[in-house]
């Protein structure tokens, strides 16, 4: 037949990557970039901060949609497992200043 026929391809640069959940990387330290996906709200206490912290520097995570600052600091407060740490926190900051209050007064006293 004698035709000559021309072609192209494109290849493009993937890379193999895995997909995790969070949950499932709890425990793992990855190394190399990272992006995840939150979402809107948290939906399990502790969500977020396990997505941070299983990347070595900051500058390796990604987040796809990103998330507002509101997120981590009054959204957080309003998760109904936060709610008995709160309020742990709250009675040990009490003894904390009785605690200070009373020695306080004993240094006062031994002055005398």
């Amino acid at each position: 037949n004698g035709e000559t026929r021309t072609s192209s391809r494109k290849m493009f640069p993937f890379r193999l990557c895995y997909a995790w959940t969070i949950w499932k990387a709890q425990g793992q330290t990855i190394r190399g970039k990272v992006v995840v996906h939150l979402g809107k709200d948290e939906k399990e206490h502790g969500l977020t901060y396990t997505a941070f912290s299983r990347v070595t520097r900051f500058s390796d995570i990604g987040i796809a949609g990103g998330f507002t600052a509101e997120r981590l600091t009054s959204k957080i407060r309003r998760n109904k497992k936060v709610k008995p740490r709160i309020l742990e926190e709250r009675k040990l900051k009490r003894k904390g200043q009785n605690t200070s209050i009373s020695l306080l007064r004993n240094e006062i006293i031994s002055l005398l």
